[in-house]
């Protein structure tokens, strides 16, 4: 029962020529601790009597299972109830989110331990009650090192480090050796590299007597979050044992710090470890891949296999981020099988439908890029900022003036519900710029519409004017961004 195997102690159960109320109990709360609350309520009603270890047994079960309903019908049942039955309907609300029905519990309680009062701590530190869970903290007789660790934990959450650190302080005081815990030691070591302060973090570290992955995984994010990547990269090297939050940390910190390739060649150096990527590896490694340049396609198939080796293809999330690598990579047809398998699982979102239009714009492709735009309204969705920025952009190079007009228009009339920014009509702007239509580039530029400091549409001007040969308008965008940007200054000089 205790090896997490609920069958075999069931059949050993079975076996039993005579069974009492201890073996009884030990088979219920086999499957009860496993999480089949089912098969272990199916025991507990053929008990031919229970006691008050039976009952507890099935509340706990039914917590663990974030059915609190169902273990207050046991509760309510009980004839006799101990401390650990109300410590048990405690923690299956509070494990639930039922927060305020877990204060009248307690506030019911005819005793309480130690147990209860941390309960309590961390159920309103959960729900984002930080002065309820300290006066609950105040206010507990007793504290033992999970009731300081929550505090602890509280504080750095909070981004209260001098408090944090205050706490800790008290707990290293503490003669008790679980009160020095590697969790206490790990919770205000990630509090300091979350809040970037690089030199707490190491010396907290480097005062550390036992240390575990997650202390290494803290600190080796502490350097990457202050971009100190090498620094990261030695420690890395240097840890006794990794498990796959380390190779996480890694691929994100390199992502983060433009080391895109070295991300590439960590996610190959973890598969050949021997370690089985997650959803956050995926998400890490594809976020690595977006960063760099240019990306080989054969690479992004081993991606997408290992995808599906984990049963995450159907996820949108990494499914819009193979769409843009692989349109990225010149393979359209990929992109496109990846978008049409989304569609019968009813998995796109207009994420999906911007990576696809997008892959059409960078192929080269205006007028599918506007086919899939229209398509994507037939299917009900409603574009958001960055589709327009993409249809416009594809409009642009592929020089569908009207079409972009068109669109724009639609969006300026509310159809779709939109914020038009500057960069929608700077992009409309070089749509004009780029088919000759300079006039009317510097109009939308110059209009009321857009904010006359804005500094790209200016730009746009100045590159096709000059394209075009009209040195007039050249030389006006020219002085309108020599008083809007003086770093533009010599590139204006450049570009005139």
């Amino acid at each position: 029962a205790r090896s997490g195997d609920p069958e075999r102690a069931k059949e050993i159960f079975d076996a039993m020529p005579r069974k009492d109320v201890i073996s009884w109990n030990a088979t219920v709360s086999a499957y009860a601790q496993n999480g089949h609350s089912a098969e272990a309520m199916v025991l507990f009603d053929r008990m031919p009597q229970h006691d008050v270890v039976s009952w507890n047994a099935m509340i706990t079960s039914f917590g663990d299972g974030f059915d609190p309903e169902s273990g207050f019908r046991i509760f309510a049942e009980m004839e006799e109830r101990n401390l650990v039955s109300w410590n048990a309907i405690l923690e299956a609300h509070t494990k639930s989110g039922h927060l305020s029905q877990s204060i009248s519990i307690f506030d019911r309680m005819p005793q309480r331990s130690v147990i209860s009062w941390n309960l309590m701590i961390a159920a309103n530190t959960r729900h984002g009650n930080p002065d309820e869970a300290e006066r609950f903290f105040d206010q507990s007789p007793e504290l033992d090192a999970f009731s300081w660790t929550t505090l602890l934990t509280l504080r750095s959450d909070l981004g209260q480090l001098q408090e944090a650190m205050a706490c800790f302080t008290a707990i290293r005081r503490k003669n008790n050796v679980s009160f020095k815990s590697i969790a206490s030691w790990n919770t205000l070591l990630t509090a300091n590299a979350q809040n970037w302060h690089i030199a707490e973090s190491r010396l907290i570290f480097e005062e550390m007597e036992h240390r575990d992955a997650s202390s290494w995984n803290s600190i080796v994010c502490a350097y990457f979050l202050n971009g100190i990547p090498d620094r990261a990269t030695d420690l890395f090297r240097k840890m006794p044992a990794w498990n796959v939050i380390s190779w996480n940390t890694m691929i994100t910190g390199y992502a983060h710090n433009d080391r895109g390739t070295a991300a590439i060649q960590l996610f190959r150096t973890m598969d050949l470890e021997g370690f089985t990527p997650e959803r956050a590896t995926f998400i890490a490694i594809l976020g690595a891949c977006s960063s760099i340049p240019a990306i080989d396609a054969s690479f992004v198939d081993l991606i997408q296999a290992l995808v599906v080796d984990a049963g995450l293809h159907v996820d949108r999330i990494i499914a819009n981020a193979l769409i843009s690598l692989y349109a990225k990579s010149g393979s359209l047809e990929r992109a496109a099988r990846i978008f049409h398998a989304m569609a019968e699982s009813d998995h796109r979102d207009v994420v999906t439908w911007n990576a696809m239009i997008a892959a059409h714009a960078r192929s080269g492709n205006g007028k599918l890029a506007i086919w899939t735009f229209h398509a994507m309204l037939l299917e009900g969705l409603i574009p958001d900022a960055i589709t327009l920025m993409v249809v416009l952009s594809s409009c642009s190079h592929a020089g569908l003036v009207d079409q972009g007009w068109q669109i724009l228009a639609s969006a300026i009339a509310g159809d779709h519900s939109l914020a038009l920014t500057d960069d929608h009509f700077a992009c409309l702007a070089d749509l004009l710029a780029r088919s000759g239509r300079l006039g009317e580039a510097e109009e939308v530029v110059t209009s009321k519409i857009v904010n006359p400091g804005e500094v790209l549409g200016w730009k746009t001007l100045l590159g096709a004017s000059k394209n075009h040969g009209n040195i007039d308008l050249a030389t006006r965008s020219a002085e309108w961004l020599f008083r809007l940007d003086q770093k533009s200054s010599a590139a204006s000089y450049i570009l005139l």
